[in-house]
């Protein structure tokens, strides 16, 4: 299970991708609600899966617009 990771009052994903202005890796709490992987993870295909996610900020709000879930030993996108 992946967890947020929270600094001094402040919570991230651990799985976010930053690859531009408007994703990001701190979030808030209703944010990880909104999340597909802990629905993926619940029932993993694979025992090694690399799972990430993009978080964007449009209009002042965060979605989950994207995940990517793979895995590492038979390097295939699930």
């Amino acid at each position: 299970m992946f967890l947020p990771i929270i600094v001094r009052g402040r919570t991230f994903c651990a799985l976010a991708i930053q690859e531009s202005r408007h994703t990001l890796r701190e979030v808030i709490p209703a944010t990880c609600a909104q999340c597909p992987i802990p629905g993926i993870t619940a029932a993993p295909p694979c025992g090694r899966m690399n799972l990430r996610v993009e978080i964007s900020v449009f209009g002042g709000r965060q979605n989950v617009e994207m995940h990517y879930a793979s895995c590492e030993v038979t390097i295939e996108r699930l």
